[in-house]
């Protein structure tokens, strides 16, 4: 008996599709038409970063989380102070099939700072995986690439 391929979405529209169908099912009481449904882009970093949390969310033996590695406002101090988070940390972290995948979002000509490189290194010599998106198409090819590959790795 054959292996059936399994086929991912390429495209926004497609995900939009997907995470509505899942919100369905989730939901069988409500009409389909009632559900809302949700549009994806990823043109800006807070877009590409929604859409690659939809798709990992809706995969099986996958958690993944957005890490906010942002500055916090303190309105009684009237500054900001630094999170808690490691600097550099890739903006998501998730588990896939038992490894640490870090993604790190790039739009533009945004590029990598030394602690997220210090960071990439770290992930790597740990035995993750690290990777840089610059779109959703190119999260894609990457994440069916690996999976086509059988391992996840």
């Amino acid at each position: 008996m054959g292996k059936t391929k399994t086929t991912y979405p390429l495209t926004l529209s497609e995900l939009a599709d997907l995470v509505h169908a899942a919100k369905c099912a989730k939901f069988p009481n409500v009409p389909a038409k009632a559900v809302p449904r949700r549009t994806f882009n990823d043109t800006t970093a807070n877009g590409l970063t929604a859409a690659i949390l939809a798709f990992l969310t809706l995969q099986p033996g996958c958690m993944a989380y957005r890490a906010n590695s942002a500055a916090v406002y303190d309105q009684r101090k009237k500054r900001y102070r630094a999170g808690t988070i490691t600097r550099g940390t890739a903006d998501i972290m998730a588990t896939v099939q038992g490894q640490t995948w870090a993604i790190e979002i790039k739009i533009g000509k945004d590029r990598m700072s030394d602690h997220q490189q210090r960071f990439k290194e770290r992930i790597e010599a740990a035995g993750g995986l690290y990777m840089v998106v610059h779109s959703f198409a190119d999260f894609m090819a990457t994440w069916s690439q690996l999976q086509g590959a059988g391992t996840g790795k």
